[in-house]
């Protein structure tokens, strides 16, 4: 699968409410990281990264439920796919003697 088709399905299809529903629905692999958390009074969003066959792409989401009486769609919060790319980061640690 494509990042244009990944994409296009959540233009497309009926609302995903849980970020790894995606997965299911895309038979996507696992996702290889979960960055950009935003913490909520009953639910976490966060965006998870897949790898696909031409790069990258993030699915932004719920990731976790705060509430056992709650479910996916009671967060209101309907998932987002976009491209992403990697970035390089620069870091530093004390220089062994």
């Amino acid at each position: 699968m494509t990042v244009k088709e990944v994409i296009a399905h959540f233009a497309t299809h009926e609302a995903v409410y849980c970020a790894y529903g995606a997965e299911e629905d895309l038979d996507l692999d696992m996702p290889f990281a979960e960055i950009d958390h935003s913490f909520h009074r009953w639910f976490t969003v966060a965006t998870n990264l897949y790898k696909v066959e031409d790069g990258f792409v993030g699915i932004r989401g719920p990731v976790e439920l705060k509430s056992e009486s709650m479910c996916w769609r009671d967060a209101d919060y309907e998932c987002t796919a976009f491209e992403m790319e990697p970035v390089q980061v620069t870091t530093y640690r004390k220089k062994a003697t």
